[in-house]
């Protein structure tokens, strides 16, 4: 499934120097990694010396607190995700499991489907953030009224006014920002692609349930149990299937739980949207009703219990253990955002 779903973060990763290296490069991939690694704190150290000094300018600080924030929340999401190798491989070896693989061209189709959606979502990011990059390193190029200044407001080692120094800074800054970008990028599309993976695969038990075939009236009492033992195993692995989603769920709950808690203000919308699709597993309960139910034996009628008893408590996935992903939080997260925006404003104002 890894195929289907992880090819292109796996790509984008390695480019970004933090997916694992292979044995023939891994001395000069290590080099690498280190040398995006120090760009990447170094950028968050001068951020927070800048916020040192301009600690008690409401202003100021409301600006340079966005670069702070999102770059220590992206330089701990880095760590997390390199140190986290072995929960990492564990969860590409549970996507390899057979429970998870597709049995027929519409199972491949879901898969596919939601697949590119994902992608058609990062490229849209992507691109937006590239074109945002770009602004920010024009705008200081066109201002010829004023002195020369580097793209963002953080402490620089260097003096602006000086050529050698500022296009070395501006180099820096402008390098900086776009790794750190497409690198808090993906790792939202890698986190946001694994809750797809899961919400994929319950509409993938939810189709196999709408194929449970009723039992013919005109068939003989043979056919009637050999169909009636096939709906049982069906049953039994769409419930295999069901619990393998939840142990997987848990499994990406556990590595990325911490990196989603702290980023809730910043790309929640769509992984609250994508996360919603798993709290709407509930539906398989009404799905396995519709089944012929009534028309099999009195084993397929107690395993359906159980089981539709088992999906009253829909799947949530939780940032940090704690908060619910879903549309209620986003509406949540926003009515906080205009609060503290309005309370800003008001202090500005004064």
């Amino acid at each position: 499934m890894t195929h289907i779903f992880l090819t292109r973060q796996k790509k984008a990763l390695t480019l970004l120097g933090h997916w694992f290296p292979t044995k023939k490069y891994r001395i000069l991939y290590l080099i690498y990694r280190c040398f995006l690694l120090f760009i990447q704190w170094s950028f968050l150290l001068f951020n927070i010396i800048y916020m040192r000094q301009v600690w008690g300018d409401l202003e100021e600080t409301s600006e340079g607190s966005y670069l702070l924030f999102t770059h220590a929340t992206l330089s701990l999401k880095s760590t997390i995700f390199l140190m986290s190798k072995n929960r990492w491989s564990n969860i590409l070896n549970f996507m390899e499991s057979d429970i998870f693989a597709a049995q027929t061209s519409v199972h491949e189709k879901i898969l596919s489907v939601d697949a590119m959606k994902m992608w058609s979502v990062y490229a849209f990011f992507i691109t937006s953030a590239t074109f945002n990059c770009i602004e920010w390193a024009v705008v200081p190029l066109l201002d010829n009224h004023g002195e020369r200044v580097f793209p963002f407001k953080i402490w620089m080692p260097a003096d602006p006014t000086k050529s050698p120094e500022y296009h070395i800074g501006y180099v820096y800054q402008v390098m900086a920002i776009y790794i750190n970008a497409a690198t808090f990028l993906t790792m939202d599309y890698l986190t946001a692609s694994l809750i797809m993976f899961a919400a994929t695969q319950l509409g993938i038990i939810e189709e196999k349930i709408k194929q449970i075939p009723a039992t013919p009236l005109s068939a003989t009492l043979e056919e009637k149990n050999k169909l009636i033992n096939q709906n049982n195993e069906i049953l039994n692995e769409c419930i295999q299937h069901h619990q393998a989603v939840i142990r997987f769920v848990r499994l990406v709950e556990n590595m990325f739980n911490v990196n989603v808690f702290f980023q809730m203000s910043g790309t929640v919308a769509i992984i609250c949207v994508i996360s919603f699709r798993m709290t709407i597993s509930q539906i398989l309960r009404d799905t396995l009703y519709t089944s012929t139910w009534y028309e099999q034996d009195q084993r397929f009628k107690k395993t359906l219990a159980i089981a539709m008893e088992c999906m009253k408590r829909p799947i949530v996935y939780r940032a940090g253990y704690l908060i619910p992903l879903s549309r209620p939080t986003f509406v949540s997260v926003l009515r906080c955002s205009y609060s503290y925006f309005a309370v800003l404003n008001q202090v500005n104002n004064k």
